[in-house]
């Protein structure tokens, strides 16, 4: 986790799977603890798990019961795409992490 002009980055990197998901939330919860808008990127994230798209399913969800910011950002790998639309998160691929928060809010009117 870094700290850059008043926001949280998170940098995830791999094939991301059930066996992260426990540090994985650990970070979470510990940016979530901290008053800062939380930026999670993802650009260097290959591929992910249901457990994993289910995490930042959560993040979204309870950034917006905290009202707290909570982003997704960078370059969404292709396999990261075609896994998320081969489990129903987007409808269509998504190469930004800005673009992919968007289509999953819009799907989910305004929350995850």
């Amino acid at each position: 986790m870094t700290k850059a002009q008043n926001t949280l980055i998170l940098e995830w990197k791999g094939n991301l799977t059930i066996e992260q998901a426990s540090p994985l939330y650990k970070e979470l919860l510990d940016a979530f603890n901290k008053n800062a808008p939380i930026y999670l990127d993802i650009s260097n994230v290959t591929d992910m798990d249901s457990s994993i798209i289910q995490l930042i399913c959560s993040a979204f969800k309870e950034a917006h019961a905290q009202g707290k910011e909570f982003h997704l950002t960078g370059t969404v790998q292709t396999q990261l795409q075609t896994t998320l639309v081969r489990y129903g998160f987007l409808l269509q691929a998504e190469s930004s992490g800005e673009a992919l928060e968007k289509q999953w809010c819009i799907q989910n009117q305004g929350a995850l």
